[in-house]
């Protein structure tokens, strides 16, 4: 069995403090419009290749539902943690 040292303990409470560098949600929330814009693009660039027209919109429409599923959970981390200010 593996125990931390001292050392390893505070090095582990040095980092749990520390800022994360991963994005509030605040700023996945605010990438969306981008995202989906970029989804438009795409699409209207997608008729200029009529062999393939098809699949690329079928792609963009799993893009999309993602893009809400993504939208969806962050209103269900807001509602059950709070926004944060």
């Amino acid at each position: 069995m593996y125990e931390l040292t001292d050392k390893g303990h505070a090095a582990f409470r040095s980092w749990l403090t520390a800022p994360s560098s991963y994005p509030s949600l605040r700023a996945l929330r605010d990438d969306l419009p981008r995202l989906e814009a970029l989804c438009d693009t795409f699409e209207e660039r997608a008729h200029a290749i009529p062999h393939r027209t098809k699949a690329i919109v079928l792609e963009l429409s799993l893009v999309r539902r993602l893009l809400s599923a993504h939208r969806d959970w962050i209103d269900d981390v807001e509602r059950e943690l709070g926004t944060p200010s």
